[in-house]
């Protein structure tokens, strides 16, 4: 199959929930991996970095710093969390979405729908990189200290 598209997808294709999910200038779309018929339409803004898929979830970032967290079987936004550092993906963990903001490493509580601080990282200088998690350290890159690993509530 082929599928005419109204502009280049941006980011993608990721697999979840059994769709392959695909981001174009407006819109996060849905379509079925073996017939290609469109299914859920997720309208975001421009998707600025890549889609981060977990758990039948999936996470983007868009040109305006603002996270959509989407339901993957259903297409529906489950949290929509402003202020995102641009071009740094989240991290999905769990019940929580870790992201940067422009001086500081933030913990979105899914649940309660709060952002907190984790770690204040303005003496560290920008992030440079997109966040990674690896047995609850979170490495990262900085601007004027390098390569990073925080671990919170231990650093």
């Amino acid at each position: 199959w082929r599928r005419e598209l109204p502009a280049a997808p941006r980011w993608g294709p990721v697999l979840a929930a059994g769709k392959v999910w695909l981001a174009g200038d407006a819109e996060l779309v849905a379509y079925d991996p073996v017939e290609g018929a469109e299914g859920a339409k997720v309208s975001c803004g421009a998707v600025a970095a890549e889609i981060v898929v977990d758990a039948g979830r999936l996470a983007i970032l868009n040109d305006k710093a603002e996270i959509f967290i989407i339901n993957a079987e259903s297409g529906e936004v489950a949290s929509r969390i402003a202020g995102a550092d641009a071009g740094k993906p989240p991290v999905l963990a769990g019940r929580s979405v870790l992201y940067c903001d422009a001086k500081s490493l933030m913990r979105h509580d899914l649940a309660s729908g709060e952002s907190k601080r984790v770690l204040s990282t303005s003496w560290m200088g920008a992030f440079t990189s997109p966040l990674i998690v690896v047995d609850s350290q979170i490495l990262f890159g900085t601007s004027k200290k390098g390569f990073v690993c925080a671990k919170p509530g231990g650093n």
